[in-house]
């Protein structure tokens, strides 16, 4: 019988998680393109009927809850050892063979935060995840609007592929494209934060901004973006970045405003609302009080 008690305990006293889950499966008999030595495990009952899906086995309650569901359904799978300190080892290599593996692939949200072991007796944050940028690039959609319940999401990807350096990151001055590990499409990025800004004039629900400024370059010319727009309209901000995304990105944010229409921000000096700016995580625990409180808004993520 699974233990899931036993896996979170490993998981939590940073055992050998490794060991611990490989005995649950068999060697995977496919491997991802371009990475033969990757680890991939089998389960499930492999039958020919059913295509076998990939499940990413990252992080505390989403490793948990796939390691209960694949458990239950029995349907066949290839597993991916993903978790924060097998991904930290390997130097983030474990995300290329997710990206590249020959099926179709479920990942749940690794934990970009999580202290690790740095193998020399201390702790350190997670190494960053720019090697997921691929999965992002290859999902190719820009925005969406998706409600849900009371809840209004203003969706914006690709754009955060946790950038890292610093010399190739850039705006192109012809296309708008924010440049990095991957390219953010700033023209359309533009466009989300008005549409965004619109829905919650209109709508009279409240805003808030999921973004890691913080983190990642792309998102601080995303929340310049949003504070350029902001500029000149009649919205309130109640929580506030440290740092304004257009002061501190100017040139760049400035290269896209160049190439949006003249008439860009006509009729927003009338716009209003109110709008609360939070870093990406924080947003989404919030998100769980709106539901419980019912309280209506519109979120612009990325």
């Amino acid at each position: 019988m699974l233990d899931l008690a036993q896996i979170a305990r490993t998981e939590a006293d940073g055992g050998d998680l490794f060991g611990l889950l490989s005995e649950l499966f068999k060697p995977g008999d496919i491997r991802p393109n371009g990475f033969p030595d990757a680890i991939i495990w089998k389960g499930g009952n492999h039958d020919g009927k059913i295509n076998p899906v990939a499940h990413s086995l990252t992080d505390a309650y989403a490793l948990l809850g796939t390691l209960a569901a694949i458990d239950i359904l029995g349907l066949p799978f290839y597993a991916v050892p993903m978790w924060s300190q097998y991904r930290h080892d390997m130097k983030l290599e474990p995300l290329s063979w997710f990206g590249n593996i020959p099926c179709t692939s479920i990942k749940w949200s690794t934990a970009g935060d999580a202290y690790v072991n740095d193998g020399k007796g201390g702790k350190v944050v997670v190494m960053g995840k720019s090697g997921n940028a691929p999965l992002r690039t290859q999902a190719g959609v820009y925005c969406n609007v998706r409600p849900y319940g009371p809840t209004t999401v203003v969706r914006c990807m690709p754009c955060l592929p946790y950038s890292q350096d610093q010399k190739r990151f850039d705006v192109n001055r012809d296309t708008g494209i924010i440049h990095s590990e991957m390219n953010t499409p700033g023209v359309q990025m533009a466009y989300s934060c008005r549409l965004f800004l619109k829905m919650v004039h209109e709508t009279t629900k409240f805003g808030r901004v999921a973004m890691k400024p913080t983190q990642a370059q792309e998102d601080g010319i995303n929340s310049g973006l949003l504070s350029w727009l902001l500029q000149d309209t009649k919205f309130t901000i109640g929580r506030k970045y440290a740092v304004d995304g257009y002061s501190e990105h100017k040139d760049r944010v400035d290269r896209i405003i160049a190439l949006l229409p003249k008439n860009f921000k006509d009729g927003m000096g009338e716009w209003n609302g109110r709008i609360e700016q939070h870093i990406s995580d924080t947003n989404y625990g919030l998100l769980i009080w709106d539901l419980i409180e019912q309280r209506p808004n519109i979120i612009l993520a990325t």
